[in-house]
């Protein structure tokens, strides 16, 4: 069995190919290459802060869905794209993603502790029950400014090879988060011209040790 028919045996998403063996796309500049790595690297950092909320909503048994903290910061991104000179509903497209992706990695967080509380961070009794959740993270402007820079690399001809190869490198999910780096990386795919979504190749540096 070849590996595409190897990795669809075992579950992976045949799409995952690309993402796992591409190599550096040609024909974009370091600076372009750079402008990619830079937003890449910003998601990395996000996805990688949601276990801690996670274990901030759980230890005060906040809520992970908060529509209206999560409308708060999505109203933002769009006032503070418009300042950017970016696409204001790209950027609200991307900044839910993200949201999403994060969500996806509280709730396998939440769900593991709760079966098996062994392994649960200790609540904090002081805490209120059932308070309002962890307010969502801001999006900065320096991770608007770099989704701005980056969607006019990825929109040029290669651009998907160019992702494919950069995520590879820098996107770092294993296990049940590979669906929250799927989710965070689909408004990039969507701009380079791919309708779905490769998942980032596993990686031993995962989001949760």
């Amino acid at each position: 069995m070849n590996r595409r028919g190897v990795l669809a045996a075992i579950g992976v998403w045949a799409l995952a190919v690309p993402a796992l063996c591409a190599p550096r796309a040609p024909g974009f500049s370091p600076t372009e290459v750079g402008h990619v790595d830079r937003l890449l690297q910003l998601i990395q950092k996000r996805l990688e802060l949601a276990p801690t909320i996670a274990e901030t909503r759980w230890k005060t048994m906040s809520r992970i869905e908060d529509s209206m903290s999560e409308q708060t910061a999505i109203d933002a991104v769009r006032a503070r794209s418009v300042k950017l000179g970016l696409d204001a509903e790209l950027a609200a497209r991307f900044a839910r993603a993200q949201i999403d992706a994060g969500k996806i990695i509280q709730t396998a967080r939440h769900r593991e502790w709760a079966a098996d509380t062994r392994v649960a961070p200790a609540r904090d009794t002081t805490a209120n029950v059932f308070q309002a959740s962890t307010p969502e993270p801001e999006f900065s402007a320096t991770m608007l400014r770099a989704l701005r820079d980056a969607v006019t690399v990825l929109r040029r001809h290669g651009g998907r090879s160019l992702l494919d190869a950069r995520a590879a490198d820098l996107i770092h999910v294993g296990g049940p988060d590979l669906l929250a780096g799927q989710a965070a990386l689909k408004p990039l795919y969507d701009i380079a011209g791919l309708a779905v979504t490769p998942l980032p190749r596993q990686s031993s540096r995962h989001v949760h040790q």
